[in-house]
């Protein structure tokens, strides 16, 4: 028996971060064995880890809430 990929790559509803770039929450589990590879967060055609992806989160905050500071009197 031969399983597709969508046996094995599951992914979560997309979000949209900016003109055609998604990021999207992935997890593989082989279906034989059960061994599951993530969770991911898959941002256009690069995977992050769920710390990668907390600090990347954390890095575009700050820098939000250094221009808001910036053009603030």
């Amino acid at each position: 028996m031969h399983l597709g990929e969508d046996d094995w790559v599951h992914m979560g509803e997309p979000v949209a971060l900016a003109d055609g770039v998604l990021a999207r929450l992935c997890l593989s589990v082989d279906p034989r064995s059960g061994a599951k590879d993530g969770p991911y967060v898959v941002v256009g055609s690069s995977e992050y880890t769920l710390d990668e992806a907390a600090a990347l989160g954390v890095a575009l905050v700050a820098m939000a809430n250094a221009g808001h500071q910036a053009i603030r009197p």
